[in-house]
């Protein structure tokens, strides 16, 4: 479920306690319905979530949430570049699906990317 938090430094912080619930999020563009089975998986920092499907997705990640990070772990395709920018960008790490990293590398650098957009202070969302 959705809830309208308080708003600080210009950024909403919104609770979304079940995944099962789309919740829908206000964008410069417009309100938003975001994928299926988003969710805080460390409130106000990582989030999990299904295959965001447009820029309009990605929109309402970066203004709604901060999330300044996506974190594409699927073997298809990474998403088009064209839905980047203005603070957010995609850490393509193809993984085979339903499979862990295909290395301890692979796993050792994507952990890299979280740790790093941390200490940056940004979000992240991590799909597969």
């Amino acid at each position: 479920a959705l809830s309208r938090g308080m708003t600080r430094g210009g950024l909403r912080y919104v609770v979304l306690t079940n995944p099962r619930e789309r919740a829908v999020v206000a964008t410069s563009a417009g309100d938003v319905t975001l994928m299926r089975n988003t969710s805080w998986l460390v409130p106000n920092w990582l989030l999990g979530g299904s295959t965001p499907k447009s820029e309009g997705h990605v929109r309402a990640l970066r203004e709604a949430l901060g999330v300044t990070l996506v974190l594409t772990l699927t073997e298809e395709e990474p998403l088009p570049q064209t839905w980047f920018g203005g603070g957010t960008r995609n850490f393509f790490a193809p993984v085979p699906n339903t499979l862990p990293p295909v290395s301890m590398e692979q796993a050792h650098g994507i952990i890299a990317e979280l740790e790093g957009e941390a200490a940056a202070g940004g979000r992240a969302l991590v799909h597969c």
